[in-house]
């Protein structure tokens, strides 16, 4: 009888504890957060920073390193620092081709190369669930420097069957201002694929290339006839109103300034990490 009695005292004492347990649980004093574990999940919530390496869609020597951080909602702040290696002016090549028709001009402008070093602060817009997820809307400035190269062939007189070589050089910046399109996927724990869609930009330079070399009479003759071509064929080309081509050309050197609109296009692929 006596252990019968302990066992039943035992029982009752431990259903009663473990009811007062649940009640105190269920008890307004009891912090929510304890109760829906939801302390755990606040050190799941998302990160706000991302951090992006990309590549241009086109053959070109480019890379862009990329931050962007959720300052509010799915709107995000950030940079993009990129260097292209040196390459022909691609988008000067495409223009020329399709607007000059002298071919003397449009092989020299064509020649023209180029590196670029830019930094292109930009807000961007998300439509998709979550930031950093879904299409998006970017507005975005870009400051650039190029340093550039341009070759020019020429003949001394007009008996001369050889083309001899100068090469004008410089460096100047240029500001443009676009927006951007694009689509970003969360594609492993954290990890994602950007695609940037197209992103014009457009602005206006003026570009001062240098030639630092001792010429002859004749070189400077020469150098003469084949900058006045070119120049010849912009001012008479209806296409390029708002572009001058200016030079001078002495026994010292030269120089070309040209001054025209500024545009460009961006158009990446990227990967990056969320953290």
């Amino acid at each position: 009888m006596k252990y019968i009695l302990t066992f039943l005292f035992c029982f009752n004492l431990s259903y009663s504890n473990n009811d007062s347990i649940y009640r105190f649980q269920n008890s307004s004093i009891f912090p929510s957060y304890i109760k829906d574990n939801s302390f755990k999940s606040s050190f799941r919530d998302p990160s706000k920073n991302l951090i992006k390496l990309s590549f241009p869609i086109f053959n070109l020597p480019a890379i862009s390193l990329q931050y962007e951080r959720n300052i509010y909602k799915k709107i995000t702040a950030g940079v993009a620092l990129s260097y292209v290696s040196e390459q022909e002016f691609l988008i000067l090549k495409l223009y020329t081709q399709q607007k000059i028709s002298n071919d003397f001009s449009k092989h020299q402008l064509s020649n023209i190369k180029t590196s670029i070093t830019s930094v292109s602060p930009e807000v961007k817009i998300y439509f998709g669930k979550d930031v950093f997820k879904g299409f998006y809307l970017s507005p975005f400035v870009r400051f650039a420097k190029y340093d550039v190269e341009f070759p020019l062939q020429f003949v001394e007189d007009n008996l001369d069957k050889y083309y001899q070589h100068v090469t004008f050089s410089g460096k100047f910046n240029s500001f443009t201002y676009g927006l951007s399109i694009g689509a970003q996927w969360e594609i492993y724990k954290n990890f994602y694929l950007d695609w940037l869609i197209v992103g014009p930009h457009f602005g206006n330079s003026t570009e001062h290339l240098i030639l630092e070399s001792d010429l002859s009479f004749m070189q400077q003759k020469g150098i003469r006839k084949s900058l006045d071509i070119i120049q010849t064929t912009i001012r008479m080309t209806d296409e390029l109103p708002d572009i001058e081509f200016d030079y001078e050309v002495n026994e010292n050197g030269g120089t070309v300034t040209i001054k025209n609109p500024w545009a460009g296009m961006r158009l990446q692929l990227g990967i990056g990490y969320r953290f």
